[in-house]
């Protein structure tokens, strides 16, 4: 204990004899007497800045506004009707973009009677499925036979299009226009639009694929029926004379048709070789992009 006090004192009057130095009092920022120092005359003392505040910033300085919270709850919408989004390679043969204004005609029910079952999206991601004799689809007459193919979406969609037998010289000499249901699908005639179904004993199985044309092709070739004969099928492809009138559907990235979108031009994408004096607006503005998604 007595050595411990000797120490204090020598300490205490070191420091007093260092206190006596004006420079090492200003370093320490104490008086004579080890008290600190108050402010300047005339100084404003600082505010003290709550923690977790920011400081202001210096005078002449811009303060660069707060970053914004997330929102969790956010996500992203399809975009706008008649905006052609940004595309994602996939690898999926069955996978479709549309380079160009048009959009894909899905069905809720196999047989559509009007606009109200109809979807138009720029969502191309479908599947091939196969249907076994016995076991229809919702909707769908029962399967006769050894069963079929039906081109769909995830969602259990029927995706539209046009199917013939025969050469590719048999494709429809022209394009549909109208505000009609029945005249723009041409429902019951014989280039009508439908959903696609193919006989399973085809040769649909080996690396079934689309082509920029939306064609469905086997091994880069026109799937063969069971009697040989090459089968068409393209995927249909819609275009509007106002798209920004269709109406968003929610839950879903596709639009339904309102009569404010007018006239529906409906046709096969990149068939651009029209007869003498028929337009084909879809086919001239439209490509599709295999294994391709929009984003």
């Amino acid at each position: 204990m007595r050595l411990r006090l000797i120490a204090l004192v020598a300490a205490t009057l070191t420091l007093g004899a260092c206190l006596d130095d004006p420079a090492v009092r200003e370093r320490l920022g104490v008086d004579e007497q080890g008290r600190p120092l108050g402010p300047s005359p005339g100084a404003t003392p600082a505010t003290p800045v709550p923690s977790g505040a920011a400081a202001s910033p210096s005078p002449g300085a811009s303060a660069s506004p707060p970053a914004a919270s997330p929102n969790p709850s956010a996500t992203p919408s399809a975009p706008a009707p008649g905006v052609t989004g940004s595309y994602r390679k996939t690898f999926d043969p069955l996978d479709l973009a549309i380079a160009g204004p048009g959009y894909f005609v899905l069905a809720t029910r196999p047989d559509p009677r009007g606009f109200e079952e109809l979807l138009f999206t720029r969502t191309g991601q479908f599947d091939l499925v196969y249907v076994a004799a016995g076991s229809p689809a919702p909707g769908m007459p029962t399967v006769v036979g050894p069963g079929e193919w039906r081109l769909m979406t995830p969602e259990g969609l029927y995706v539209l299009g046009y199917q013939y037998r025969g050469e590719e010289a048999a494709l429809p000499p022209s394009e549909s226009r109208s505000m009609s249901f029945q005249s723009a699908f041409r429902m019951g005639g014989t280039a009508s639009v439908g959903p696609i179904v193919i006989d399973s004993q085809a040769n649909l199985n080996f690396a079934p694929h689309f082509n920029f044309k939306g064609q469905l092709l086997s091994d880069q070739k026109p799937p063969m029926d069971t009697d040989a004969t090459p089968l068409q099928v393209y995927v249909a492809i819609a275009q509007f004379e106002r798209p920004a009138a269709l109406k968003p559907r929610a839950g879903f990235p596709a639009f339904t048709y309102e009569p404010d979108a007018g006239v529906v031009a409906v046709g096969i994408a990149g068939i651009t070789t029209p007869p003498a004096g028929v337009p084909r607006p879809v086919g001239d503005a439209n490509l599709l992009r295999p294994e391709t998604l929009e984003r």
